[in-house]
């Protein structure tokens, strides 16, 4: 069961379609996909994502499409913009905006599903993916990359697992 339906269910509440309030970020006029890499806690980081940017770079730039990347880290991937120190009804903005979302499960995920956005997704072992996966949007346009747990059970642990995301390749 996911947890949205799991809470449904022990609350009372109706499940309908989330609304956000949506503020624009000054300076974004052109198309981009909007690129999620991080998370707290070791358990999302994913080391190979300046390869999956080059590998991707180039076709996006013939078509004239740029890369903004969303968190709060220091560190900014070679080949992106990166965007900072904004407010989740930015956030929505953005992801309501861009091409699709390329990144780890996370709360821009589950926006971009709300959305209805392609979306290239990250899962290691710190969810169950049943019960957390996105639960609006066409799962046709919904592409996650399961790691493969060798039996082990998922994680809640921000800071445990984070060995089984560096398991997918960057092509």
């Amino acid at each position: 069961m996911h947890l949205i339906e799991a809470y449904s269910l022990y609350s009372g509440v109706k499940i309908d379609h989330p609304i956000i309030n949506q503020d624009p970020v000054n300076g974004i006029d052109y198309d981009f996909i909007l690129f999620n890499p991080h998370s707290k806690g070791e358990a999302k980081n994913y080391k190979k994502w300046q390869e999956v940017i080059s590998i991707i770079k180039p076709e996006l730039s013939k078509r004239n499409i740029k890369i903004l990347q969303l968190d709060s880290f220091e560190s900014v991937y070679d080949g992106c913009i990166k965007i900072d120190n904004i407010t989740y009804n930015q956030t929505a903005w953005l992801t309501n905006k861009s091409i699709c979302l390329l990144g780890i499960d996370s709360f821009c995920m589950h926006l971009a599903s709300s959305f209805n956005k392609p979306m290239l997704i990250l899962f290691g072992a710190h969810q169950c993916f049943n019960c957390c996966k996105p639960y609006f949007g066409d799962p046709n346009i919904q592409h996650f990359f399961l790691a493969d747990l060798k039996g082990n059970r998922p994680t809640y642990s921000y800071e445990k697992g984070g060995e089984y995301m560096d398991q997918f390749s960057p092509e």
